[in-house]
């Protein structure tokens, strides 16, 4: 019986350390101020996660529209204030229309793989802590969702022009995704070197 009981709590300890493997280590991200940051962006603070990194993009003040036209191809902005803190949100063509302009060399807007090599440098928990919470547009409507976070990606879903799908990134408080929405949404934008 003493035996049996060893080897029960032996099992359990295995079991544990186990778990304990499966658990993610990431790199800590390294945060400061850099006079390189795009000039115009909403913070020179730039974030390193690897071997990557991250800035604000520069945020365009002519986008003060209440709502956006639904369109997938028409570029289209807003930005929406609560309190003291306004965020900028881009349909997909205006941020490919004005790339250069956000994300100014040798600053660019972030592919998939540069999200899928962010994921794999941190957790939900840290982007959240570093990069907070904004608002979602989303088509004409404004829904402010204070748990989560969208950042449009260079990358398109499909070459085919009746897919107008591209991939972002989405995060909250334990969950980083990469997905694929329509271009008409609304969402902010990160820049990467």
């Amino acid at each position: 019986m003493k035996n049996l009981l060893y080897l029960l709590l032996f099992a359990a300890v295995l079991a544990g350390c186990s778990k304990d493997e499966e658990i993610k280590d990431t790199a800590p991200v390294v945060t400061y101020e850099d006079d390189n940051a795009p000039v115009h962006a909403a913070t020179h603070k730039v974030w390193v996660f690897g071997d990557q990194t991250w800035s604000d993009a520069i945020q365009i003040p002519e986008c003060n529209k209440e709502s956006f036209e639904n369109s997938e191809t028409k570029p289209d902005c807003r930005n929406y204030t609560q309190g003291d803190t306004t965020w900028y949100y881009y349909n997909w063509a205006y941020m490919d229309a004005h790339k250069d302009e956000m994300c100014p060399s040798p600053w660019r807007i972030p592919s998939k793989a540069d999200f899928v090599s962010l994921i794999a440098n941190t957790d939900a928990a840290t982007l959240s802590a570093e990069w907070g919470y904004g608002g979602f547009a989303y088509g004409s409507s404004m829904s402010v969702v204070d748990l989560g976070a969208y950042y449009w990606s260079s990358t398109v879903y499909n070459s085919d022009p009746n897919y107008y799908y591209v991939y972002y990134l989405y995060y909250n408080s334990d969950n980083l995704s990469i997905i694929t929405t329509f271009r008409e949404s609304g969402f902010q934008i990160r820049c990467i070197r």
